[in-house]
């Protein structure tokens, strides 16, 4: 259900291992080739309504016909949320939307990749409380 590593989104985001996964999103690192950076590209893929033929084509594929007009809407306003949030890219502390596109029938964010630790080891190591 991955992407292939090594796989080239938008003829400029080189795709390599799996981050996370759940929910809405795949979330992959990757290569941004024009800038020389890494960054994080998620992946909009709502298991339960998408799959995909890896082997085959990047393409991701419709569950069920009856979900088709809810998730063109969801995927929609998603776009439209990342372009807002694109805007504040530039504040610190915040990982920023660099990029987002429409491609493989699916929807891609990318953002800035911060190496550390995620907010739930985080938590954990705090005893379960932010401090």
């Amino acid at each position: 259900m991955y992407l292939k590593p090594f796989s080239v989104l938008k003829g400029r985001y080189l795709v390599g291992d799996v981050l996370s996964e759940g929910g809405l999103w795949i979330i992959y690192v990757c290569l941004d080739m024009v800038l020389q950076v890494k960054r994080v590209i998620k992946e909009f893929f709502p298991a339960n309504y998408f799959t995909r033929k890896s082997d085959i084509t990047s393409d991701v594929i419709f569950r069920e016909e009856q979900n088709i007009e809810s998730v063109l809407k969801w995927k929609e306003t998603l776009l439209k949320e990342a372009g807002k949030l694109a805007r504040f890219s530039n504040l610190p502390g915040m990982a920023g939307v660099c990029d987002y596109f429409s491609e493989n029938q699916t929807i891609y964010i990318v953002e800035g990749y911060f190496e550390g630790i995620t907010l739930k080891t985080y938590v954990n190591s705090a005893g379960g409380k932010v401090h």
